[in-house]
C-alpha cells in the first residue's frame, strides 16, 4: 500500500508554517528514511538512493518557481544553502539512527525544529515515528 506523507499532519501538529522550507524539512526527513532503508541495500541501493534524491531536488527548483518572481541569483543562493543544510542534516540523522534517541533527537531538534522546539513531547513524537517508520520500511 502506498502512502503519502501527510504534510498538513506535520504542520498542525508541531506548529510549522505551511512555508517551502517547512515542506522541505518534512520532505527531507523522509527522503533520509528512505535513504537509510535503500542504502542497506549496499550498491544496488545507491542507484534508488540517487534517483530519490534528484526527484526531491527536481521538486524544489519547479516548487521555487511557483514562488513567483524571485531572482536567480536569489533562488540559486538559497538552493545551495539548504543543499549544504541537507548535508549536514543527513550526516546528523544518521549518527542519531546508528546512535540512540539522545542523539537522534538531538539531531531533530537541531535540524526539523531549527533548535525552536521547547515541547519535549513533540520531540519524542518526532523520534517515535522516525524510530517506527525506519523499522516499518526494513
Amino acid at each position: 500500500m502506498l502512502r503519502q506523507v501527510d504534510y498538513n499532519f506535520f504542520y498542525e501538529h508541531f506548529n510549522m508554517p505551511d512555508t517551502l522550507y517547512s515542506w522541505f524539512l518534512v520532505t527531507e526527513l523522509h527522503v533520509w528514511m528512505l535513504m537509510v532503508r535503500y542504502m542497506a541495500e549496499k550498491k544496488n541501493g545507491q542507484f534508488m538512493r540517487n534517483e530519490i534524491v534528484t526527484a526531491m531536488w527536481d521538486d524544489t527548483k519547479a516548487r521555487t518557481e511557483k514562488l513567483g518572481t524571485i531572482s536567480s541569483n536569489i533562488k540559486n543562493k538559497q538552493i545551495k544553502e539548504i543543499s549544504d543544510q541537507f548535508n549536514a542534516a543527513i550526516i546528523g540523522y544518521d549518527e542519531g539512527i546508528l546512535s540512540d534517541d539522545k542523539v537522534l533527537a538531538g539531531a531533530l531538534w537541531r535540524r526539523f525544529f531549527c533548535l525552536e522546539c521547547n515541547n519535549p513531547e513533540h520531540i519524542e513524537l518526532l523520534l517515535t515515528y522516525v524510530r517506527i517508520q525506519v523499522s516499518f520500511i526494513f
